[in-house]
């Protein structure tokens, strides 16, 4: 197919951060002498932190989720955090699709110095026609609520749209939303991507222009786009 418009996730879609966003969280669980397991620190993946806070917060007395997920975000600077990276391929594919007339956009639960210092720092800020971030919608992924805001403003439908997304609230915001849905699978196992139409390891996956999607139920997900 060829797209009105080609969507991304940014955390764990273009750029590698969930190294350090994981180690963020743990730090902040164990500052509070708060428990949590691998797989919980998994389900932060893709969604806005003052949304899955609630369920731990009898752990944390006297706070918010929002002042908690705040302070989460601060720690995103130190250090010795794991430095993120791009997603192998996507800078490139991105300068190929906008070479190719393509509009582009970002779809992310981080909030908008997050998303746009990634964007610039991969060079590919400019390249965006629509960026949205947490600050602009009332409810976060997994509600599609950021995919048709950006359809929305770039005057497309949805339907006619391909997203990125490597979580499984991202891909079903994404098919909440009714876009062509592609999994990039470096965030969590590919079995909990099941319900994207394509699952990839990476851009160098993808063979432009896409093809073989379809609107209908995903079955097993395929693992290649040519």
């Amino acid at each position: 197919m060829t797209p009105s418009a080609v969507l991304f996730d940014l955390d764990g879609t273009l750029v590698d951060t969930e190294p350090q966003s994981k180690a963020a969280w743990r730090r902040l669980f164990e500052l509070y002498s708060a428990p949590i397991t691998d797989a919980e620190l998994t389900g932060f993946a893709g969604r806005r932190g003052h949304e899955v806070l609630p369920a731990f917060m009898h752990h944390f007395p006297g706070r918010t989720p929002e002042e908690l997920s705040a302070e989460c975000m601060g720690y995103f600077t130190d250090p010795d955090l794991p430095a993120p990276g791009p997603i192998t391929g996507a800078p490139e594919f991105i300068r190929q699709l906008h070479a190719d007339g393509v509009t582009l956009g970002v779809v992310s639960s981080g909030t908008s110095p997050h998303v746009r210092g990634h964007l610039a720092r991969l060079e590919v800020l400019d390249l965006m026609s629509a960026i949205v971030t947490a600050e602009e919608v009332v409810n976060g992924k997994p509600a599609p609520d950021g995919y048709l805001l950006a359809c929305q403003r770039l005057g497309v439908d949805a339907g006619d749209v391909i997203v990125f997304e490597d979580t499984p609230a991202g891909v079903a915001a994404a098919r909440a939303a009714g876009a062509h849905t592609i999994a990039v699978g470096n965030t969590v196992p590919a079995e909990q991507l099941a319900e994207a139409h394509v699952i990839v390891r990476d851009y160098t996956e993808v063979a432009w222009p896409i093809t073989g999607l379809s609107m209908e139920s995903a079955p097993a997900p395929k693992t290649t786009t040519s």
